[in-house]
């Protein structure tokens, strides 16, 4: 029987969710999740309750649970500290805290006939009304997903350029605290920069309901933001209005606009959501402006151009000397350091320990802020190898924000590493669902894939990455493992040298071609790559990864493991230890076990 509670309607038999008629996409768990507690309401259940009847006969962590109440959360609109639907009994688990209602109507035998007879009343009556009353409008179907494209600069000042893509990466990010919008991360939109096209078929691409578009001119003093709202379904405006202020008031615009896209898309803002979209994190003008600098070199450095993170870094520094108490800043300012140090384009022992202090301030100024907390869990899973510390922080990273995509990156990789696999194949397939065009987000699936031996898989998924961006070096390499594991040697041959032409000769991929060439019988062919590879790490310190893979196919056991206890010491190889099928041949030596326990595994 189907059930109603606000603006949903909830069909066990149909094993649908409906929001205003619109089905809403549920993972299998969180539907599961949603019927129980529907099931048993007002009553609460624990979280061992739910554990046992979510994932029978199956050992899973707490983690497991808290994940799919963010997702169903997420897909409610609701918002954990003003619970409307699911409430938190803390210390003990979780209760439904709407109330439903059958939303059908029921004709007994006994009643038919004067039930027929009314709606045939019924039926005149409205027949004769419609006669008399001009038309009226159809109400529109609501707009439940939203891109907001890089605004039109041409005409501005060159040192604003920034500002075309900077702008709409906070108006996402503030609009992304509306729970029951579904709005495109920057990555999804970046692309789009310098657009000649249509809109309209930008979001159809996009797959969304609705675009935000404008345009800024700057001059001196003086700046001017014109947007406009589009409905794609109905290929119609919703809304346009032009802002002009004084560049010192520039972070008023993102206020107004806010406001104004969530007044014209007829959200329904609990007070909490309410107060976050109106909440100004700084009232100095110069650190807004760096902060944005920031965001968007950030923004460059996350989408693979080399050079931008320290660029970002350098921007988020000068916001917060400009004003000590932005919690965003010295976020922005951590998720820099953290970059520099996972991709190994600063010492880790400077990036983390920066990243840590950044991280911390952050928190000291906002602790409700998804951001501070997805930093800190970096930090603590990165550089302090303290797994369960990490986890609580991405879980309460993703309580504040179910869509913070860095934060769902990070845990899906930790839970991946960890070897969690079913958990961490769930939230790559949740990041697929914020930004379904984004090669870096289906990659991360394919190496999900590939830690759990699902190597069919994984070579499918990388070549929809390829399909998508043929030149992608990182989708040539991990299908090169993946061939070569299967036996496949000339096919990863192939594919590690595709890597390393996209690639500029990466350290990995001659490392995965020496590896397919030393399993397929070329051992001179692989030994004259792993002579290369010793000359370019003594100049250029990458992680030892890539000799250790060597080693480990040309059957030089002995000189692998000082490679890995190097690279765990230097934080520069760590998360493939437990999972990667590649150093397989080492997991029946002991030393092997006591690496992982210094590398924080545990076993």
């Amino acid at each position: 029987m189907p059930v109603q509670f606000g603006e949903f309607v909830l069909d066990e038999s149909r094993r649908q969710l409906l929001r205003r008629g619109d089905p809403v996409h549920l993972s299998p768990k969180a539907f599961q999740l949603l019927s129980i507690l529907v099931q048993e309401k007002p009553r609460a259940l624990s979280k061992a309750d739910l554990q046992e009847r979510l994932w029978p006969d199956t050992f899973v962590t707490e983690g497991n649970l808290t994940t799919t109440v963010a997702e169903l959360r997420s897909a409610l609109g609701d918002d954990a500290r003003e619970p409307r639907y699911i409430r938190t009994v803390h210390g003990f688990g979780y209760s439904f805290a709407a109330a439903a209602k059958d939303p059908s109507w029921f004709v007994t035998r006994r009643n038919a006939t004067a039930v027929a007879a009314l709606v045939g009343a019924a039926g005149i009556m409205l027949t004769l009304w419609l006669r008399s009353t001009p038309t009226r409008a159809v109400p529109h179907p609501p707009i439940q997903t939203l891109a907001i494209l890089p605004f039109d600069t041409r005409g501005s000042d060159p040192a604003d350029q920034h500002l075309g893509l900077g702008l709409p990466d906070l108006l996402i990010t503030r609009l992304s605290n509306v729970h029951h919008l579904v709005v495109r991360p920057t990555s999804a939109v970046r692309e789009f920069e310098d657009r000649r096209g249509d809109s309209q078929q930008i979001g159809r691409k996009l797959k969304v309901d609705a675009v935000l578009e404008g345009s800024i001119r700057t001059s001196a003093d003086h700046i001017r933001v014109t947007v406009q709202l589009l409905n794609i379904r109905e290929q119609r405006p919703i809304w346009a209005e032009q802002f002009d202020e004084k560049r010192a008031q520039m972070f008023t615009i993102e206020d107004k606009i806010s406001a104004r896209v969530a007044d014209a898309l007829t959200v329904r803002l609990s007070p909490n959501e309410r107060i976050r979209l109106g909440k100004r994190y700084t009232a100095d003008s110069e650190a807004y402006e760096l902060y944005l600098q920031g965001r968007y070199h950030l923004q460059r450095a996350i989408e693979g151009e080399a050079g931008e993170r320290r660029t970002a870094v350098d921007f988020f520094s000068r916001a917060t000397k400009r004003d000590p108490a932005y919690a965003l800043a010295w976020a922005g300012l951590a998720h820099g350091y953290a970059g520099l140090g996972v991709y190994n384009q600063m010492p880790p022992r400077v990036a983390w320990p920066n990243a840590q202090t950044a991280a911390q301030k952050a928190l000291q100024c906002d602790n409700d802020l998804s951001e501070s907390h997805s930093a800190i869990g970096a930090v603590q899973m990165f550089w302090l190898l303290d797994f369960a510390g990490a986890e609580r922080e991405f879980l309460r990273a993703l309580e504040l924000d179910p869509r913070n995509i860095l934060a769902l990156r990070y845990y899906a990789f930790l839970l991946q590493c960890v070897g969690r696999f079913d958990e961490a194949i769930t939230l790559h397939e949740r990041q697929i669902e914020i930004d379904p065009l984004s090669p870096a987000v289906h990659l991360g699936l394919a190496g999900a894939y590939y830690a759990a031996r699902q190597y069919d898989r994984a070579i499918q998924k990388n070549m929809i990455v390829l399909a998508m961006n043929p030149q992608f070096a990182q989708a040539h390499m991990a299908l090169s493992r993946s061939y070569a594991l299967q036996g496949h040697y000339d096919q990863a041959i192939a594919e590690a040298q595709k890597g390393s032409r996209s690639g500029g000769r990466n350290p990995t991929a001659l490392a995965y071609r020496g590896y397919a060439l030393a399993r397929s019988g070329r051992k001179d062919e692989a030994n004259q790559i792993l002579r290369d590879l010793r000359v370019r790490f003594e100049k250029e310190k990458f992680s030892p990864f890539p000799l250790a893979v060597v080693y480990i196919a040309l059957g030089k056991r002995e000189e692998v493991f000082p490679l890995l206890e190097k690279g765990v010491d230097e934080r520069t190889y760590i998360f493939g230890l437990k999972t990667d099928a590649l150093l397989d041949p080492l997991r029946s030596d002991p030393r092997f076990s006591a690496l992982l326990k210094r590398a924080g595994y545990g076993s």
